[in-house]
């Protein structure tokens, strides 16, 4: 729970220093387009996130994160959904292009050393459905510069299997995020 707590004041840190509410209006849409969803189950529709990567040390849990982060809004607080597709790991990786299966969440009791995913998506009246396992899930990295990565996700996620009704989520993406540093 300490690492999730961390993970998330993370997030946060990112959301808040990514954009300030008066910069230029274009600007922000350019940010914000870096991602282009296309979702289908138990939500449909096509969407636009503010996506970015990051790398850092955590000293609390003595792991290194590699984490992908999309959103549709710049505050977590007003966002319709949030993705994160992150590695916890005991050794520093270093990210190359090329395909990486991805699995249920080191955070939602999956395995360090690989790529977890873990989707929340809230409705309207801000209830959110959390989708921690992975029926299927790739993300393929096309290009690394030292300032952008850009690939491509598909996910095929579900609620919790103890949930009364295990509604499912498809996301097929594609990126271009900017890595962040910490």
């Amino acid at each position: 729970m300490k690492l999730y707590t961390h993970f998330m004041a993370l997030l946060a840190l990112i959301s808040f220093n990514a954009c300030s509410e008066d910069e230029n209006e274009n600007e922000m849409e350019e940010i914000a387009s870096n991602t282009e969803l296309s979702v289908s189950g138990e939500v449909e529709g096509e969407y636009k996130a503010l996506g970015s990567y990051f790398e850092h040390f955590d000293a609390d849990s003595e792991l290194y994160v590699n984490s992908f982060e999309f959103m549709d809004q710049y505050n977590p607080a007003e966002s319709t959904f949030l993705i994160g597709i992150s590695r916890f790991s005991q050794e520093d990786m270093e990210l190359t292009t090329g395909l990486y299966p991805l699995s249920t969440s080191y955070l939602a009791g999956g395995d360090t050393n690989s790529f977890g995913v873990g989707v929340s998506w809230w409705d309207e009246e801000r209830n959110a459905t959390i989708y921690p396992e992975v029926s299927n899930g790739i993300l393929r990295i096309t290009q690394i510069s030292s300032e952008r990565i850009r690939g491509e996700i598909i996910l095929r996620m579900k609620t919790s299997e103890y949930d009364e009704h295990q509604a499912e989520l498809n996301i097929d993406g594609k990126f271009n995020v900017p890595r962040e540093e910490f």
